[in-house]
């Protein structure tokens, strides 16, 4: 385990991970919503941190964005490999790695402001396909009970690194239509965990 870790901690150095639509996508808010606010939060540090997240993705600053990734679990990213999820990680696959980076890259906005409310559900019949369209941020995980470190193949190792990394996020940020970005609180801190850049309603 203790190789595992240092494997990603030294691969986010390089680079993230990726996602797209399937029966494990996420919804929006659920009874998951149900996490409650974190006392580290300091009026809108946390707004000012995901901007500056932002910045260094569209900027390619890798060493900068490399100050906000998880220390324990690095970066990991959920893409869509046909109709199922595919987790990426970095020591993995390089090359897919690299590629779902570039992508993000150039699909972030340069800053937002984050609204404090329930996240918008997936609604199939709206022409963005999502229920309303901006930038949110709640204390929740759209991932838990999702199984999706089950699926795209991972090694049981991985399997387990990436059940625990995704257990450790507590907010989520969704800015719909777009990429949807996975938190986890160390210290005083949010640190960035994974990054979803499935796309609903594609499968």
């Amino acid at each position: 385990m203790k190789k595992t870790v240092l494997v990603a901690i030294i691969t986010f150095a390089f680079l993230l991970t990726g996602c797209e639509g399937s029966s494990t996508q996420p919804s929006g808010d659920s009874a998951a919503d149900t996490l409650t606010p974190q006392n580290a939060d300091k009026g809108d540090d946390f707004g000012l941190r995901f901007n500056e997240i932002l910045h260094a993705l569209k900027s390619k600053n890798k060493a900068e964005l490399s100050k906000y990734i998880s220390p324990e679990f690095g970066l990991m990213v959920i893409r869509a490999d046909g109709a199922l999820p595919a987790i990426l990680i970095a020591k993995n696959d390089q090359k897919a790695y690299d590629a779902s980076m570039e992508d993000l890259f150039t699909s972030v906005p340069d800053r937002v402001t984050l609204r404090e409310e329930p996240l918008p559900k997936v609604d199939c019949e709206l022409p963005d396909f999502y229920s309303k369209t901006g930038h949110f941020r709640r204390d929740t995980n759209l991932l838990a009970g999702s199984d999706i470190w089950k699926f795209g193949g991972l090694s049981a190792e991985d399997q387990h690194f990436t059940e625990k990394a995704i257990q450790s996020t507590t907010r989520t940020v969704l800015l719909a239509p777009g990429v949807t970005f996975f938190f986890g609180l160390s210290g005083e801190n949010w640190y960035l965990v994974l990054v979803d850049m499935r796309k609903p309603c594609k499968a």
